[in-house]
């Protein structure tokens, strides 16, 4: 059994409709019908990275419409009983990244989301590579007890940061500021 074929079953076995993929590893980006399961993803011209979705046959039929932003976001909307919604699937940069690839992200998925019709349900999953520690002072809103590690993130600033930011009113630069308005707003989500 392939990879695919495995995902697909164990999905269906836990009952989904719809599956965010990190790390699909496939080149370009497209859409193919595989045992009922629909799969949109998004790759490059490497076999690096790629983030997919998965949709069972009666969540395909809900698709407004969906878009490949990079290798690292796709977005689809779909039309749910009294609105619609808008899935963005994500897989961060991590830290050690080059900043201008950690930039050209938050960028892209900034515009993502403020794309966004206002009345639509928003919900961005994926990976974050994020690594939360036991101390959640000031996150409790966000990350649960059972936290492990130590508190590192892509993220441009922790929720602490950005009250903080509101309370002083200071402007970052206009990169640095499209993290911080993507971390505020993420922040105002939870």
């Amino acid at each position: 059994m392939g990879k695919l074929a495995q995902i697909i079953n164990d999905m269906k076995i836990a009952g989904l409709n719809i599956l965010g993929i990190a790390e699909m590893r496939w080149p370009t980006s497209g859409q193919l019908v595989s045992d009922d399961v629909t799969v949109l993803y998004s790759g490059g011209s490497k076999l690096e990275r790629g983030v997919g979705l998965l949709l069972s046959k009666e969540a395909t039929r809900s698709i407004v419409s969906w878009e490949p932003i990079s290798e690292r976001i796709i977005a689809m909307r779909l039309r749910t009983r009294h609105t619609c919604e808008t899935i963005a699937q994500v897989h961060t940069s991590t830290e050690t990244a080059p900043e201008s690839d950690k930039d050209l992200f938050y960028n892209e998925l900034s515009a993502v989301l403020d794309d966004i019709p206002s009345y639509d349900l928003r919900i961005l999953m994926g990976y974050l590579n994020a690594q939360i520690g036991s101390d959640t002072t000031g996150v409790e809103r966000i990350i649960g007890k059972e936290a492990v590690g130590d508190l590192r993130s892509t993220m441009p600033m922790s929720p602490t940061d950005v009250d903080t930011h509101r309370a002083d009113k200071r402007r970052p630069n206009k990169v640095s500021g499209r993290r911080h308005k993507l971390a505020e707003s993420l922040t105002n989500a939870i």
